[in-house]
């Protein structure tokens, strides 16, 4: 610049300044092509995970499908029990351990459903805390750019 002068073989404030906005400015963008490439890599150990899990999946699924099946066999079971415990006649055993299992299946349902719930809200905050890095990051080289041209 004409009007900037050099004070012991310095570079003038202006040309600093614009040096470090220029830092800035590369540092934002190796940040952003850092976060693409994790996200690449995210996605390629989902894939990979997701097509390692097939066959413990279909072998739990298989197996949750015998226990459910199995399931009215014991409860008939436990219901005879009680009807020969307690001369009550059979269908009244019956129900009360038919209502004694939904109850619980209920409860337990209702327990899951609300800790699975707050075990991901974690997700979110992380979420959350990304979309706010990248939005600063993007902010940053607008106005890094924006500094550049005026």
């Amino acid at each position: 610049m004409a009007t900037s002068a050099t004070m012991n073989g310095q570079r003038p404030v202006e040309e600093s300044v614009a040096g470090v906005g220029e830092n800035v400015a590369g540092l934002a963008h190796d940040l952003l092509s850092l976060a693409d490439l994790q996200l690449k890599l995210l996605v390629l150990d989902v894939q990979e995970s997701s097509a390692r899990a097939l066959t413990p999946a279909a072998m739990l699924l298989g197996g949750a499908c015998l226990a459910l099946g199995g399931m009215p066999v014991l409860l008939l079971g436990l219901g005879g029990m009680l009807a020969m415990w307690t001369s009550w006649p059979a269908p009244v055993a019956y129900l009360i351990v038919a209502v004694a299992a939904m109850v619980i299946g209920a409860v337990l349902v209702w327990l899951s459903a609300t800790r699975l719930q707050k075990a991901f809200e974690v997700l979110g905050r992380s979420r959350t805390e990304l979309n706010d890095n990248i939005a600063w990051i993007k902010k940053v080289i607008q106005q890094t750019s924006f500094s550049k041209q005026h």
